[in-house]
């Protein structure tokens, strides 16, 4: 009923699954993890005889059926065997609010007293580890990374050296086998295709501990398949085969950096990656949850950077119990806002940014096709989460658009709210000033003209009509049915590799993300034109 991440394929565990064991098979650093395959998911909604279920009693019932319906005994078994042993991997963690502070000391100080005179190159030496992001020849990130090393971490201080005082190593967060922290995540047969990404369409649950949370976890995933939007989105454009969900159980990286890597950008000639990044958890840059910073990097070169805002961090929820407790969620996520001063710092260093971009070429290579990355950094590895082809390009830019969007200076690419009618403007021949453009980020190619639909949640759905422009903070992947009646797309955050970008790019509507203030500046029915190649807004003024 289990298989190994490497025996992944296609047809038994979904293409997300199969990539990952492609790309672990071929050394690429992946988070350990296992598969439950999508034949374990057809016989189970067999014997629920789900598809009477569906004809008779419709979606709803049919999840909480799959929810509620206990895995078969040998199933539960598999699966508890499954994750000790994925529990005694070793993964290098460190509690991400430690690793900022210590990172921050780290990064500005000298060597200290009690390490000068003292042989540092074995120290230099041990940050070539596999999968480390961290630039070489430092001694202090050399000690960054001996913190984490798993080779040391019966006896590190005797490894290193009398010379090191005791609180010298960082610690490293050493979870029982029973505790181990796993990520829950979809992998459908219609999912991560050439043709459709479904980004964002199913259920996937981060920081799952315990084998009840993580049964509960697997039936939510497996009923994610049959969600409204889930159906909405695999019957556009025209009804696709028989669904199945596969599930991937792998070890949860506590990511003191995430975002997403595209392998190619049409905006420039030599097809150069575009990075986008965040701190904390990806799901800050993959639901649009902030405005991420935003890199074009080459072989060669960084042609620009861009600092978001990076209001937020997601990060796992620490456990402070011996024992896992279930809740009403299986994933164990904390937002927190984030402290000024790093949301004005990058999240990325120039050897980080080199090192991904050629870790994104040779993933392509291997795969035969560009790709969309998402990736984590701990404060000692980089680790690949997911790998699938883009499906869309991404909007080619304008050349007035280029200038903001490579700043590296400014923390938004926003121009100056409009002014109110009158308030102001110039009058000429009886007539007043339209207001100023606003500015985001370019998502998704188009100019649409329409009336702004402020919608702030699921109560706000039946107030949308076909040809309004949606506009909201950012994306839920519930409201991934609107897309199919709006003709554009606006939010306050996220970047173009959000799966906000990425769905509207698929359904062909114009998209401008990351627009600061937009559901404030602009009120419910006004009048407006975007643009998704330039990533502007044209309010008319308010009637």
């Amino acid at each position: 009923m289990i298989i190994r991440l490497a025996d992944a394929t296609p047809e038994n565990a979904g293409p997300k699954a199969a990539t990952l064991g492609r790309l672990a098979q071929a050394g690429f650093p992946v988070p350990p993890a296992f598969v439950i395959p999508a034949d374990t998911y057809r016989d189970f909604v067999s014997d629920l005889d789900l598809s009477t279920v569906l004809s008779t009693h419709g979606p709803a019932e049919a999840r909480r059926l799959i929810k509620h319906h206990p895995l078969p005994p040998r199933l539960l078994k598999e699966l508890t065997e499954a994750l000790t042993d994925l529990a005694s991997h070793p993964v290098p963690s460190w509690p991400h609010a430690q690793a900022a502070e210590a990172l921050a000391e780290l990064a500005n100080l000298p060597v200290p007293p009690w390490l000068q005179g003292q042989a540092t190159e074995p120290l230099i030496e041990l940050v070539n580890l596999p999968g480390t992001s961290k630039p070489h020849g430092q001694a202090t990130e050399a000690l960054t990374e001996l913190g984490s090393d798993p080779a040391l971490q019966r006896e590190p201080r005797r490894s290193l050296g009398s010379a090191i005082p005791p609180d010298a190593v960082p610690p490293v967060a050493v979870q029982p086998l029973a505790l181990a922290p796993v990520a829950v995540r979809s992998s459908a047969s219609t999912e991560d295709s050439a043709a459709a990404s479904a980004a964002g369409q199913h259920d996937s649950y981060l920081g799952v501990q315990g084998i009840d949370a993580v049964a509960d976890a697997v039936r939510a995933t497996w009923a994610s398949l049959w969600t409204h939007r889930a159906i909405t989105y695999r019957q556009t454009p025209g009804p696709s085969p028989d669904p199945a969900m596969a599930v991937i159980v792998q070890r949860h990286i506590d990511a003191e950096v995430a975002g997403v890597l595209f392998t190619a950008d049409p905006n420039t000639p030599d097809g150069a990656s575009l990075i986008e990044a965040s701190w904390g958890l990806g799901e800050s840059v993959v639901q649009g949850l902030v405005t991420p910073d935003a890199y074009t990097v080459t072989p060669t070169a960084i042609l620009e950077r861009h600092l978001g805002t990076k209001l937020t961090r997601t990060d796992r929820t620490p456990t402070e119990t011996t024992t896992p407790t279930r809740t009403t969620t299986p994933t164990r996520t904390t937002t927190t806002p984030v402290p000024r001063t790093h949301r004005e710092r990058p999240s990325l260093t120039d050897p980080q940014l080199h090192h991904l971009n050629q870790l994104g070429r040779d993933v392509a290579a291997l795969l035969g096709t560009p790709q969309d990355i998402e990736f984590a950094l701990t404060p000692t590895h980089l680790w690949l989460l997911q790998s699938r082809p883009i499906t869309t390009p991404l909007p080619t830019r304008a050349a007035a658009s280029n200038a903001p969007v490579g700043s590296t200076s400014a923390t938004s690419t926003a121009a100056s709210p409009p002014s109110a009618p009158g308030e102001g403007g110039s009058r000429l021949r009886g007539l007043v000033e339209p207001p100023a453009a606003l500015q985001g980020t370019a998502g998704s190619a188009g100019v649409v003209s329409g009336p702004a639909r402020l919608v702030n949640g699921l109560e706000d759905f039946r107030r949308v009509r076909a040809g309004d422009i949606l506009v909201c903070r950012f994306t839920d992947p519930a409201w991934t049915p609107l897309f199919t009646i709006v003709s554009g797309v606006i939010t306050e955050t996220g970047g173009r590799l959000s799966h906000a970008a990425i769905v509207a790019r698929e359904h062909r509507i114009p998209a401008v993300l990351g627009v600061p203030s937009v559901m404030t500046t602009l009120h419910d029915g006004q009048p407006i034109t975007i643009n998704g190649t330039t990533g502007t807004v044209h309010p008319q003024p308010k009637p």
